[in-house]
């Protein structure tokens, strides 16, 4: 018997960094450069702006233990306003995020939206929404923290 999978949506998280848009999207679209990132490979290029990459991240439990997840994700560019994540492989059956960016007051708002979901219909959904949600909101809070400063960090470098 086939477990279908509930759709959970996880509260949008944004955050303003001081640089421009196109800085910001370099920036978080430098894993495609060869050997640029940590935690990440391109595994293949499935068309222009279309890349297959597996993904390390490591996350903290709510007990506080860490744990490093591999993932393979399917990742579409759109220059310079998004980034789309479509999960292949790994610990949740279903993960779509969306990265927007959107020029404003100077600078960029970044937004980052995920829907995730886990085998076991209701069971499976019950889990999700008592554990897993947490995790992830305090994965993409501290993510989009260490985003924002080392994109200013870079940005400020830069300047003359």
């Amino acid at each position: 018997m086939s477990l279908w999978i509930v759709p959970i949506r996880m509260e949008p998280a944004e955050v303003q960094i001081d640089a421009p848009q196109p800085l910001v999207y370099a920036r978080l679209t430098s894993f495609t450069a060869e050997g640029a990132t940590e935690g990440s490979t391109v595994l293949g290029r499935e068309a222009s702006g279309v890349f297959v990459v597996e993904f390390r991240t490591t996350v903290r439990g709510l007990l506080g233990g860490e744990k490093t997840h591999r993932t393979v994700e399917r990742v579409t560019l759109s220059e310079p306003e998004e980034l789309r994540f479509l999960g292949l492989e790994g610990p949740l059956a279903l993960l779509q995020d969306r990265i927007s960016l959107v020029e404003e007051s100077g600078g960029t708002r970044l937004r980052y939206e995920s829907t995730f979901g886990l085998k076991g219909s209701v069971l499976g959904w019950l889990l999700g929404v008592a554990h897993v949600k947490r995790v992830l909101a305090r994965f993409m809070r501290a993510h989009l923290s260490q985003l924002k400063d080392s994109i200013e960090g870079g940005a400020g470098g830069e300047q003359p």
